[in-house]
């Protein structure tokens, strides 16, 4: 029997409300007589066929709306992540510029970034403590960019910038003359990560070449 509805509304908009009613009872096991009665429809209208085809569009109805929330809530996640890694890299240009900044401005300070592997041997205590604080500053700035990467909080271009600023890093200030002493604070997948640059750039017997 064909249920008509005497409604202003489209017949797609009728079909969502009646099946919306009959997920909202039918949880508490109302008979098709209370369900008729609940949308104000006439009994003599209420065919089992009917309830049938009402039923299934109310289950395809929520199907499709559960689709359409996880949807939206992947889409969400997505965009949080992109501004995350967005933030994450912007973080990273405040954190260094400071330490660039001072570079150019103090001329010390960049003899000791510049000179500081030639001259290393020849300063006193104070000044291979100072130099050394400037490593660890600096390895401080990669360890956490390398948190970052390991926890996908960071673009993998951007991370492979950063990447090779440590390669030039570990080979320009010869890190591993100072890595023993430096060294031991740091997370451990990172410093696994430095000790494989070290072994990398470290000259040997078959490659005794040093920048």
């Amino acid at each position: 029997m064909r249920l008509k509805i005497q409604n202003p509304v489209t017949k797609f908009g009728a079909a969502l409300f009646v099946s919306s009613v009959l997920v909202a009872i039918a949880s508490r096991g109302v008979q098709a007589s209370e369900i008729a009665k609940y949308a104000k429809l006439p009994n003599t209208l209420v065919a089992e066929s009917t309830w049938t085809v009402l039923a299934s569009i109310a289950t395809i109805t929520e199907a499709i709306a559960v689709v359409v929330s996880v949807f939206f809530i992947w889409r969400e996640l997505h965009e949080n992540t992109r501004l995350t890694k967005a933030a994450n890299s912007q973080s990273l240009v405040e954190l260094s510029s400071p330490f660039n900044l001072q570079l150019i401005q103090d001329r010390q300070m960049a003899e000791f970034w510049v000179l500081g592997p030639q001259n290393y041997k020849a300063m006193d205590e104070v000044d291979k403590y100072r130099y050394q604080a400037l490593l660890v500053w600096w390895l401080i700035l990669h360890e956490n960019i390398f948190y970052q990467k390991g926890n996908n909080l960071l673009d993998e271009s951007t991370y492979k910038g950063w990447d090779n600023d440590l390669k030039v890093f570990v080979r320009h200030h010869h890190l591993w003359l100072h890595w023993n002493t430096i060294g031991k604070n740091f997370y451990i997948k990172f410093a696994d990560h430095v000790n494989s640059l070290i072994e990398e750039f470290q000259p040997t017997t078959e490659n005794p070449s040093i920048e």
